[in-house]
Formats: C-alpha cells, structure tokens, sequence
C-alpha cells in the first residue's frame, strides 16, 4: 500500500485497516490496483465513509463487523467485491462500474437509489 499526491493505492492483497470510524475526502481517491484482492477491515461498531473516487481492476474484499460507506464515483472499479463480514453500503448504480459483489451470510450490501424507494438492501 502506498500514498501518493492524489489519493491511497492498495495492491498485492495488501490490508487497509480502520479502527475507527473517519472520513476520505473527496480529494483523495483509492486505486485498487491488481494482483491479489485487497482487503478492506472496518472495526465493529465503526463506519468508514470514502467520498472520492475508487478505481481498480482487482475488486477487494470487505472485512470486519464495521461500516463501509462509499459516496463517490465507482465507475472505474472492476473486478469482485467479497462482502465477508458487516456492511457495505454503496452508491446508486449510475456510479457503480461492472464489479460482481459476492456477499458472505451474515455480511449486507445496500445499494443507494434515487427518488422513489431509495435503498435496496442485499443480504
């Protein structure tokens, strides 16, 4: 994993972890870069909210009993999303890109949409 002027890359099954509930600003993207799926931890009782751009063509894998929120765009992302543990709450699909999420019993997805019905929940 590395940082860089614009934003964290995270490659090579490499571990993202968050202990604490927090914030990436919307200056600062995420590439998931390929090789081994990354990982994801978000810590129980914790949401982390990405509201930048999240590119890659790895997917990555979401752990821990935490929240992850992303807001920004997901276009550029491909690959598998693993949800192994807790949630992961995503953009509406306009910002989504052609990722496949696998989504583990017990783990939840929710889907954002606009207007009328605005979320979907996966479980």
């Amino acid at each position: 994993m590395a940082a860089t002027a614009d934003g964290l890359v995270v490659t090579n099954g490499a571990r993202l972890a968050f202990a604490a509930s927090g914030e990436i600003g919307p200056n600062r993207g995420i590439l998931f870069g390929s090789g081994v799926r990354p990982v994801v931890d978000v810590a129980a009782d914790e949401t982390v909210t990405v509201n930048s751009a999240v590119t890659g063509t790895s997917g990555f894998e979401k752990t821990g009993a935490g929240t992850l929120v992303f807001t920004g765009s997901l276009r550029k992302l491909s690959g598998v999303v693993k949800v192994s543990a807790g949630t992961l709450k995503l953009p509406h699909k306009s910002r989504c890109g052609t990722f496949t999420v696998e989504v583990a019993p017990g783990a939840s997805v929710v889907y954002t949409q606009i207007g009328a019905g605005s979320v979907y929940y996966l479980r």
